[in-house]
């Protein structure tokens, strides 16, 4: 009866959520909330991660827009200062938050 009830009957849809792993042993999951430290406030949500081919370590992340971006923007890793439990955290003034680049298609 149980072979009876296999998958093909059974299809739920599982979200998949990709990741990439820094080289400081924690993952970076997409629409991970990005806060800064101070003042403590959350300025986006992780869209995706860019990655260097070459040695495969995370270059910057792109952060959605909203509240504080018009445009998708592209904060490099240096940045960042901890993840911890799913939670960026990152250490930015307003003027740096300011002179983010716009993220591109072809960066």
């Amino acid at each position: 009866m149980v072979a009876a009830l296999t998958p093909s009957v059974w299809k739920i849809a599982v979200p998949f959520e990709t990741f990439r792993k820094a080289k400081f042993e924690r993952h970076i999951l997409n629409d991970a909330p990005v806060w800064r430290q101070e003042p403590h406030e959350k300025i986006g949500e992780v869209e995706r991660v860019l990655v260097d081919e070459v040695d495969d370590e995370i270059e910057a992340l792109v952060i959605r827009s909203g509240f504080f971006f018009e445009d998708d923007v592209v904060l490099p890793i240096g940045f960042v200062t901890e993840l911890w439990d799913g939670v960026v955290r990152v250490q930015l003034t307003d003027e740096e938050i300011a002179g983010l680049e716009k993220f591109e298609e072809d960066w």
